[in-house]
């Protein structure tokens, strides 16, 4: 997120490159903007009443709303920059203020930041639920997912407000303006790493490691094939695997020995007893592992999409940053277009949403039918 704090800046000490590649960046920010903040309400209206009693729910409407305030803010910031730009007349904490953090662009950018580690939570949580569903049912509450949450976004901007302190400044001396503050190279390589790992590398790995997770464990279920349990005589016998058990038991639970009438072997005429074969699923069950399933692909894809976005833009400030490579890469077309790439996430996901999840689907047929009765 940090690589493209500067943009704005650096744009300004490169004139040639203003004309066209500015007059797309801000169309596109604004159009990402508008974008972001119709749909992500949209998600957020939609979701809201589910949220209540679903966790994963829950998550993707608190990203809904964090993606939902950094669009109004990036439209309010990209106006404003374009055709309203103001410098603070005289050096005190207003300009001090709306340099660090207004002009640095630290509030957007924190914005991407969090969203990014609200997308980790998520994950985390779908690995629990679905891996680990004992522990999920009894140790997961919605209060420590509220905790989780709190300290995620509390922690998440770190890194930027650190880029604020430091790299911009007030200059009343001669151009009465917010400046980029040189550091020392040393300081530029341990910036450039600490931001690529704690904001980018380090929730990747995470949510990568989760769904990779996730979908061995639903493949190994779905090998499950239910059929009737049968002996040679065509007569059902018992079956004592946990594949047939609700998820909480076959998970790793055990239920408890009672004595009772114990299986005699069979009649020499009917040896050949098959094993013991899974027990069918009921609807209920079925119907559980099939929003699981398809909970896990929407997110999977959300995930995709946030690579496909960030990943320009925190791989070429990384090897600009620890490398010097490519060279004059701020205020380049390069740092521009991987910019716009990365920014174009935040209206992305209500897109996924309406396409994929059909918890979506059916909650927004559901507010418009609320929508069309009250009419």
């Amino acid at each position: 997120m940090a690589g493209t704090a500067n943009d704005t800046l650096s744009m300004r000490d490169h004139p040639e490159t203003m004309s066209i590649d500015l007059a797309i960046a801000t169309a596109s920010q604004i159009l990402f903007g508008v974008l972001g903040v119709l749909g992500n309400a949209l998600c957020f209206a939609v979701l809201r009443r589910q949220s209540r009693e679903n966790n994963t729910n829950w998550l993707i409407v608190t990203q809904s709303f964090i993606d939902f305030v950094t669009s109004v803010i990036l439209i309010i910031y990209t106006v404003q920059a374009t055709w309203y730009p103001f410098s603070p007349s005289r050096k005190g904490l207003g300009a001090e203020l709306f340099c660090r953090v207004w002009n640095s662009r630290v509030a957007t950018f924190s914005g991407f930041a969090i969203s990014t580690f609200n997308l980790t939570i998520i994950s985390i949580e779908r690995y629990i639920a679905v891996v680990h569903p004992v522990l999920y049912m009894t140790r997961l509450k919605r209060r420590t997912l509220y905790l989780i949450a709190v300290i995620a976004w509390l922690t998440a901007p770190t890194i930027q407000i650190i880029f604020a302190a430091a790299f911009f400044d007030y200059d009343e001396k001669s151009s009465r303006d917010c400046i980029v503050v040189e550091t020392s190279p040393a300081f530029n390589i341990f910036s450039g790493v600490a931001a690529f790992v704690f904001e980018f590398l380090i929730p990747v790995i995470v949510t990568g490691f989760s769904f990779v997770c996730i979908t061995a464990k639903l493949r190994t279920l779905r090998r499950v094939r239910p059929g009737p349990v049968t002996n040679s005589v065509g007569n059902p016998t018992c079956s004592s695997t946990t594949e047939g058990l609700p998820l909480q038991e076959a998970a790793g639970s055990q239920r408890p020995v009672t004595s009772g009438p114990q299986l005699s072997a069979p009649p020499d005429g009917n040896k050949n007893v098959e094993g013991p074969r899974p027990v069918a699923k009921s609807s209920a069950e079925e119907g559980r592992d099939l929003r699981r399933r398809n909970i896990t692909i929407t997110l999977l894809i959300v995930y995709v999409t946030y690579l496909v976005c960030w990943t320009p833009n925190q791989v070429t400030f990384f090897f600009y940053n620890v490398f010097g490579v490519p060279r004059n890469y701020l205020g380049s077309s390069l740092h521009l277009y991987t910019t716009i790439l990365a920014t174009f996430n935040i209206c992305v996901n209500p897109f996924v949403y309406a396409f994929r999840y059909k918890a979506f689907k059916q909650g927004l047929k559901e507010t418009l039918s609320r929508c069309i009765c009250r009419k």
